[in-house]
């Protein structure tokens, strides 16, 4: 029977997620081999819409203490295991788009402006949009990940 993997969290400071997960990582690769197959870390997780935690694909929860001891942004371990089809939960984001839908722009350099979507390229997961307020109508493709819907269409 095969396991499923589960994964170990732990609480750092908010915004310094990447910056742990780089720590850890760099500890795990200056190991020898011997403690490195021992750990048994087989990957890092930073889930991107989740501030304040890391996640370390490992079945032991000593592990994750000891990799992040002593790392100035840890706070604590998180209680229990988070099994794949959770942490999966928090890494997905679904965004249904349609055609003639106003959204918001979440991502730079167009943060904060607001739009109507003129295509949808579910393919490429692309949107071509009208940006409002600008003295030109020049169509804007982005990623459906930058945008933010407010307002579907009328059906």
């Amino acid at each position: 029977m095969q396991e499923e993997c589960s994964f170990i969290g732990i609480r750092v400071v908010s915004g310094q997620e990447y910056n742990v997960a780089a720590i850890i990582r760099t500890r795990l690769e200056l190991m020898d081999k011997d403690k490195k197959k021992y750990y048994n870390v087989a990957s890092i997780v930073v889930p991107p819409n989740v501030q304040g935690q890391v996640y370390l694909e490992t079945q032991h929860s000593y592990v994750a203490v000891d990799l992040s001891a002593g790392i100035k942004q840890y706070r604590g371990l998180m209680m229990g295991k988070t099994p794949l089809s959770e942490l999966m939960k928090m890494i997905k984001r679904e965004i249904k788009v349609q055609v003639n839908d106003v959204v918001e722009i979440i991502t730079e350099p167009f943060r904060g402006f607001k739009a109507r979507v003129v295509d949808v390229d579910e393919r490429n997961n692309t949107v071509k949009l009208l940006l409002f307020d600008t003295a030109t109508n020049i169509p804007v493709t982005l990623p459906i990940k930058s945008i933010r819907v407010i307002e579907e269409k009328k059906q």
